[in-house]
This record gives structure tokens, sequence and C-alpha cells, in this order.
């Protein structure tokens, strides 16, 4: 499990056996029909801030060195922080957080932080004040690794490709943009299309491009092809969210962006499956690549690691057996070392 060390002082207050869906504002717990938003944040206006969503077990927010360098990131590239006043908004972060969630054993907590109310117009104040932070928690109930329940249905291929999720690939095209490439920002706008498409028509999510038609991720999730044994997920450089769990695949590789031999696969035949090359590309994906390819999972946080077994375009549907072989070690890796 990803070490939390929060600062010492951190008090549990939630004894409330009611402590389910509650909301906070700067470390306050909110009433139920309290509003913190100011109208003039410009978070809410401008979409000026960030956000990360952390899965928690045993009252602990897991991954939670991957989430603070992508925040850490965030902060400084829209300004929200100087570096000189990082640490101690950090520091704050995690006494904060040790307190909403100790000693809830498992849930999400969403955290949304803004550059805070300001004057009419896009730029910002001209002296930076310390951003607001927002959290929100729910209770344990898609955050498990999604695979779990899929690797019990493994029967027959019919029962292997209902576990999976049924993808379309959206109409809908992801602009680039690298400087916010990356980075978890409030704009979230093209995910709400591109899911809205999916939904729409039926779809459980949407595989979206990018304008020049390569494949980047999902509405809310990276994505991951294996073709020829060889794992291949999108360059989002330019477009696109650099998920932590996506972080966590690559750190385990040995890899941000180079092939290397990774750690999930021997070279070796075993009766589980066939041989697959322990190599893994960060590329400009192509949409025929994907649908040539031998398995398909998706990854996020809350998640983990979720198997699709169809990809839907041009009225052509590309099927595969789900849970793949790789995605299979990947989330057993992943529960016993990370969970």
């Amino acid at each position: 499990m990803d070490q939390f060390s929060a600062p010492s002082g951190a008090i549990s207050e939630h004894d409330d056996p009611e402590y389910e869906k509650y909301y906070w504002h700067n470390g306050a717990r909110l009433a139920p029909d309290q509003s913190a938003y100011c109208l003039n944040d410009r978070g809410f206006n401008y979409g000026h801030g960030l956000f990360e969503t952390f899965r928690i077990r045993q009252g602990c927010p897991l991954f939670w060195s991957a989430h603070e360098k992508r925040l850490i990131e965030g902060l400084l590239r829209l300004g929200l922080l100087g570096s000189q006043d990082l640490e101690g908004f950090i520091d704050q972060l995690k006494h904060e957080v040790a307190n909403l969630v100790f000693p809830q054993p498992q849930g999400v907590l969403k955290l949304v932080v803004t550059a805070g109310s300001g004057p009419r117009g896009y730029a910002p104040p001209s002296a930076l004040r310390q951003p607001e932070r927002f959290y929100s928690w729910s209770p344990q109930t898609m955050a498990q690794n999604a695979i779990s329940d899929a690797v019990q249905t493994t029967a027959t291929d019919t029962d292997c490709a209902r576990a999976g999720q049924a993808l379309m690939v959206c109409a809908h095209r992801l602009p680039r943009h690298p400087a916010l490439a990356g980075i978890k920002h409030l704009n979230r706008l093209d995910q709400v299309l591109g899911a809205t498409e999916a939904k729409h028509l039926g779809f459980d999510d949407g595989l979206m491009l990018d304008q020049a038609g390569f494949v980047i991720e999902s509405t809310a999730s990276n994505v991951f092809v294996v073709r020829d044994g060889i794992l291949l997920t999108p360059d989002v450089s330019q477009v696109g969210v650099a998920g932590v769990m996506r972080s966590i695949i690559l750190e385990a590789y040995g890899s941000l962006g180079s092939a290397r031999t990774g750690r999930f696969f021997s070279a070796s035949a075993s009766e589980s499956g066939p041989v697959l090359n322990p190599i893994i590309n960060v590329t400009a994906l192509t949409l025929g690549e994907v649908w040539a390819a031998d398995e398909v999972f998706l990854t996020n946080v809350v998640r983990g690691v979720v198997p699709v077994s169809s990809l839907t375009h041009d009225g052509k549907t590309q099927q595969w057996p789900s849970p793949g072989p790789l995605a299979t070690q990947i989330a057993a890796w992943i529960e016993t070392t990370h969970t």
C-alpha cells in the first residue's frame, strides 16, 4: 500500500453512523443543505481549478504519492500556488484528508481545489491567495477492482464478454492542448459530450480520439491494448489525463515512454495463457491498432482494471474475450501489492 503519512495531530471526528455522503469546505463539514461555492469562485465560473479522486482503503488514500505528484504539477501549471507555498499546502491537505477518511474503512473521496473568489474577468487577482478546498465522500460502491467479479465469470466466451465493457468510438474529438494535458483540471466538457454520446446509444463508455484521429482515452479512464504480447497505451503529452493507475503500471514496467522489460509475465509459456512479451510502449495509438488488439482494458483509480469486451465503430463491432490474461495479471498484482 502506498504510504500516506498525515501530520501529527490528525484526529477523526467521524463516529457518526450516518457518515456516508458528506461534503466539506476547507476541512469543515457542511450541513446537508449548506452550499460552499461562492458565485464568484473562479473554479465555478472559469474552471480555474483541479480535482483528484481518491480510493480509500482501511482509512487511507491509495496511491497518495502519485496523486500528490499530479496535483502539484497542476497547481504550478494553473498558477494556483507558487513553488515556495507547495509544502505547507500539501501538509494541510494531508491533515484534512486524514481527518475526513479515518477511520472510514473504504470508499471514495473527491478533492476539488479552486483559485477561490476573484473579480470579474478571466485574469486572476494580482496577489495569489490560498486555494479553496472542497471535499466529498461516498461510501464504497464501485471502489473495488472491477476485474475481480469478471474473473469469476470466465467459464465461457459469453460469460467473458458480459464481464467486460462495451465501448463505442465517440464522434466528438478531443482538442490538443499541451498546456493542460495530463492534469485533472475542472473543465471536463469534452468528457461530458463523449459520455453523453455513449449513454444515448446504450454503451458502457466511449473511446475518445484527438483531432488527428489518434486514440487518447475513454471518457473516464485510460486505455491499454495488448498486441502480439506487447502492451500499448496512448501518449497523453498533448491531450488527455495522465491517470494515477496508468502511472502505477508504467512505473512497474520501469518505463515512462520507452519500451523496457516489465514484471508481470515471464518469457516461459504457462497453462494459463499464451507467452506474452512483457514490454510496454507509450505511443501515438491508432484506432486500427486497437481494432487489431488481442485484448483491451481500461484503468482508473476507483474501478481499477476494467476489461473491454467490445468496440463499435461505423456500424461494425470488434469483440474480445474478457478479461484477457494480461489484464488479469495486472489486476491481481495491483490488488496484492497496492491495496
